[in-house]
């Protein structure tokens, strides 16, 4: 039993990381993509950005091998996989090779050293073919004006057909990828999972331990703040050793903005009625901090909130729930329930069990809603499934060739080919009706272990966030058999955790413009302005939650004006406007 529980962990854990693995998250582990968050303009009046036209000679489709004789491209990438140095020992990139008859040198960075090395890369003017996910804040124009990025636009109409099509299909990613002028000049990464082309849901949320909340005896509603305080209360009071009633990240809200969005307001920049204004000094915002500072005093929040980091943000530790010291915190989707919570090392008990709830309201009936923090949250607003832009630099010599290997890895070919490996040799097809999964996924490579070795997708072309759930579906199931055979009967299912990730995701959003942003002159003249700013909000926030201040709220509304938060709002209407112009 040791020996299954530490594999399963083993697995659940790097299929839990990959869950966190989209940009606006921390360091993304090896089988995720890196994206870029987008936001949907609320103007009603922007202008649409047309698809994009083929040319006269225009590819219909690509077909393979994509060169009769061998080839070669290079590509960067960030590489986080400590069991494989170089990509190309994998067999999916091996068959990739096969199929396209391209072998593709890589030029693999570490995500900590990805900064520097390109800032060196770019300045030496010996750039790879390809370029994925850039580690700067360059726009389209910024890439393209400083000559390390070409202008794809024509390979686009003639050599991409994949992409024209998805392009065509979706408004929102033509305008979110295309340059200033409203032209696509980039290539761009997508998401999905077996069936479909669509943005990953939601992968964390607000949970609570019914079983103490019951032990408790807390019998009313958890809708409201009101409903959330009086169960905290009771807890508190009828609960020994509970410590941290409220576990919160360390700015005060969880990852998904759980308690402040109930304001209406977000942690940073937002837009109201097509106007960009600045979260922290709405009325909202003082109105929730007037709240927390009172929980905090009766004992309700954890005390070292502030000091929470790492994967503390997205998963509360097992020294806190585990130990029956918190009630209520925010975790990923997958450590709900009994079973995978004891797997992930967050419970022990057998009889403990963490059920998803809504980010609580206002006011009864109200909608619940959900910020995208820029710290973690994956969630897209609008439509997500594209996740991120890929260039093709300005020393690439076969761009014809690049384009066409970038766009034949956004078919359901590539993705299967990149996730599942060879039919036959990784994985069989399951056609029956009703079956859970499509692509099973043969002995030899059921594991994320197995496969970390050998299938691992490197974050470019089609990414299938849903490729790893067969493992989750068949370790759930094994754990269950295994707790049944010693008599302790638990009922978690698969199918909690597809339907906790869709709960939250039917939450509604307020949001905060993380990827409509200044261009890099633009953000250059406000950069200090706003990091002074964004590190006040940070202290003043904690110090005012735990009672450290009585500097009042309007007076710190007056600090931030006073130190050009009005320069940082004017710039950042004008990134707005410019999107909603295209």
């Amino acid at each position: 039993m040791k020996k299954l529980l530490s594999l399963l962990l083993a697995l659940v854990m790097v299929f839990s990381l990959a869950a966190c693995a989209n940009t606006d998250t921390p360091a993304a582990e090896p089988d995720a993509p890196a994206t870029t968050p987008s936001d949907t303009p609320s103007d009603p009046t922007a202008t649409e950005v047309p698809p994009v036209e083929p040319t006269d000679d225009a590819l219909t489709e690509i077909t393979l091998p994509l060169t009769e004789e061998k080839k070669e491209l290079s590509v960067w990438l960030i590489w986080t996989n400590d069991q494989v140095a170089d990509p190309n020992t994998l067999e999916t990139v091996q068959y990739i090779e096969e199929l396209t008859n391209v072998h593709v040198n890589f030029i693999t960075v570490s995500a900590a050293d990805a900064a520097e090395r390109f800032q060196i890369m770019t300045a030496s003017n010996q750039l790879p073919d390809i370029i994925l996910a850039p580690p700067s804040n360059q726009s389209v124009d910024d890439a393209i004006g400083d000559g390390w990025a070409i202008d794809m636009s024509d390979l686009v109409a003639k050599y991409m057909p994949n992409y024209r099509a998805y392009l065509a299909e979706n408004e929102f990613a033509r305008k979110s990828l295309s340059a200033s002028d409203g032209v696509i000049k980039t290539a761009a990464n997508i998401s999905g999972n077996d069936s479909e082309i669509k943005g990953e849901m939601q992968w964390a949320g607000l949970v609570v331990r019914t079983d103490l909340i019951e032990k408790a005896g807390y019998t009313g509603p958890l809708e409201t703040i009101e409903d959330y305080h009086q169960m905290l209360l009771t807890c508190k009071a009828n609960l020994e050793g509970l410590d941290a009633p409220l576990y919160v990240g360390a700015t005060g809200y969880g990852i998904t903005g759980s308690f402040l969005s109930a304001y209406g307001v977000t942690n940073s920049i937002m837009e109201i009625d097509g106007k960009v204004a600045f979260g922290p000094v709405q009325e909202g915002y003082g109105q929730w901090l007037d709240e927390m500072r009172t929980w905090y005093s009766e004992g309700l929040i954890d005390p070292n909130f502030d000091t929470v980091g790492g994967l503390d943000i997205y998963m509360a530790p097992a020294s806190v729930v585990g130990t029956n010291k918190t009630v209520c915190f925010t975790t990923l989707y997958n450590n709900v329930g009994t079973i995978m919570p004891m797997v992930m090392g967050n419970v022990s008990d057998p009889t403990a069990v963490i059920t998803p709830v809504l980010n609580p309201v206002l006011n009864s009936g109200d909608q619940p809603m959900i910020i995208n923090v820029g710290t973690g949250s994956t969630t897209y607003l609008g439509d997500g499934s594209w996740t991120g832009q890929v260039f093709i630099s300005a020393d690439c010599k076969e761009p014809e060739l690049a384009a066409m290997w970038l766009d034949w890895l956004l078919t359901e070919e590539a993705m299967v080919a990149s996730h599942y490996g060879k039919e036959g040799v990784h994985y069989e097809v399951d056609t029956t009706e009703g079956a859970p999964f499509k692509y099973v996924y043969k002995e030899g490579y059921q594991t994320e272990e197995e496969r970390k070795t050998t299938l691992q997708y490197l974050g470019v072309g089609r990414y299938n966030w849903d490729a790893g759930a067969q493992t989750t579906a068949a370790s759930m199931a094994a754990l269950t058999a295994m707790y049944a055979a010693q008599g302790v009967v638990v009922d978690d299912s698969y199918q909690d955790v597809v339907d906790t990730k869709q709960m939250w995701n039917d939450q509604g959003y307020i949001r905060n413009m993380l990827n409509i942003v200044p261009n890099a002159e633009e953000m250059a003249a406000i950069a200090t302005t706003k990091t002074d700013i964004d590190t006040r909000v940070s202290e003043y926030t904690v110090q005012y939650i735990k009672g450290q201040t009585d500097v009042p709220f309007t007076d710190f509304c007056a600090e931030l004006e006073a130190m050009g938060l009005q320069s940082v709002i004017d710039t950042y209407q004008i990134a707005l406007d410019r999107f909603n112009a295209k």
